[in-house]
């Protein structure tokens, strides 16, 4: 919200500078604010924009409020769907939504995610979750350990058939190993976030260069 207030505010000072569409505006007269979210409208700042456009009747500034509404939907769904804890979760979540709503984003996202390998899918979300608590350092070493991971293909060969379906063949049909959530494994994801071997080493990092120029 805070990000998006300050959105609204750029728009604010910048709309002088935008082209009115004159023909539209003689036409507009009210301003229906019933898909507007409420919490949309609880910022004050939003609300002078709202009498500003009504004041003008300028369909150039309706437009960047649907837009910007739209924005704050969107984002609120993806909080209500990717707030889950596990995969299965997230994609049920993102199907109860579209078939409810018939909303497009919803439904390209869900489509998008069953065409996913469902290991890296749980990988991705594992990592996600992890780099939330960690410095930086502690993320690159471990993206650093799942991606020899998926290079070595030693748990799955995901990484190799990924790039044979979408730049060798072609055929944009990928056959996943595991091919779907179900079967995938807690070991499995496990293994991506540890060396390849006992005797691997760690990512170095330039640590004693960086300090020495803080």
């Amino acid at each position: 919200m805070e990000r998006l207030s300050i959105q609204i505010r750029r728009v604010y000072f910048t709309a002088p500078f935008l082209a009115v569409n004159q023909a539209c505006t003689s036409q507009l007269t009210n301003l229906d604010l019933q898909g507007v979210p409420q919490y949309f409208l609880s910022d004050i700042e939003t609300i002078l924009w709202l009498i500003e456009i009504r004041r003008r009747r300028s369909a150039a500034w309706l437009y960047l409020l649907l837009a910007a509404g739209k924005q704050v939907i969107v984002i609120e769904t993806l909080d209500k769907c990717f707030s889950h804890d596990t995969v299965e979760e997230i994609v049920d979540a993102l199907e109860t939504e579209a078939a409810k709503k018939q909303d497009a984003w919803c439904v390209a996202t869900s489509r998008k995610l069953q065409e996913t390998s469902p290991l890296s899918l749980k990988v991705s979300l594992r990592s996600i979750r992890q780099g939330r608590h960690q410095t930086l350092d502690q993320c690159l070493r471990r993206e650093y350990r799942m991606s020899l991971q998926a290079l070595y293909g030693q748990i799955s060969s995901d990484f190799c058939e990924g790039v044979r379906s979408r730049l060798v063949d072609r055929d944009l049909a990928p056959k996943w190993d595991p091919p779907s959530l179900e079967k995938v494994t807690d070991d499995m994801v496990d293994q991506y976030f540890s060396r390849l071997t006992a005797s691997e080493p760690e990512l170095e990092l330039p640590t004693q260069q960086r300090e020495a120029f803080t």
